[in-house]
């Protein structure tokens, strides 16, 4: 009994070692990740996706907050400025992607269906939509609900993830 005493406090010393080592050598990394701060927007409800967009040399951050999908015109990254707001379904999770000319959103807890943000027009006309479909995967037919994360591909083909009934790749 005693050797396997000493082979526990040896793994554990072992583990704390490394544990140390590897805290000492996070910390010695540049903290700023040689990135500044120049704008923040306050938003009380919280959110979670963010994304950029490019449309004729000017640079928008799209920003799934809880209670929809904001387009925000970074023409001076100093100060922000609202262009569009799609309110939708009050949620903790609301991701985004650019793609083409347009935006897209899905939220996880609760369901808009896909949020197409058309930015052809942008800035001077922002609109959007909700779209849902039915389809058929895995045997089951049903319309799409709610989605995980959104993607485009290098071709164009839209990638919808952990979309519930389902809970896979679209």
């Amino acid at each position: 009994m005693p050797t396997f005493s000493k082979k526990l406090i040896k793994m554990r010393i072992v583990f704390l070692f490394f544990l140390m080592i590897s805290t000492l050598a996070y910390s010695q990394k540049d903290p700023d990740l040689n990135m500044k701060i120049i704008a923040h927007i306050e938003d009380p409800s919280g959110g979670s996706g963010v994304w950029h967009y490019m449309r004729n040399g000017i640079e928008y951050a799209a920003y799934g907050s809880r209670t929809g999908l904001v387009i925000y015109s970074l023409e001076n990254p100093a100060m922000p400025i609202e262009r569009y707001k799609a309110s939708g379904v009050n949620t903790t999770w609301r991701e985004v992607y650019g793609y083409g000319d347009y935006i897209y959103g899905v939220t996880d807890s609760r369901s808009d269906g896909l949020i197409i943000i058309n930015m052809k027009e942008a800035p001077a006309k922002i609109t959007h939509k909700f779209w849902t479909t039915e389809v058929t995967a895995n045997n089951k037919t049903d319309k799409i609900n709610t989605c995980h994360t959104v993607f485009v591909d290098e071709k164009g083909i839209l990638c919808l993830n952990g979309c519930s009934p389902w809970d896979g790749v679209l």
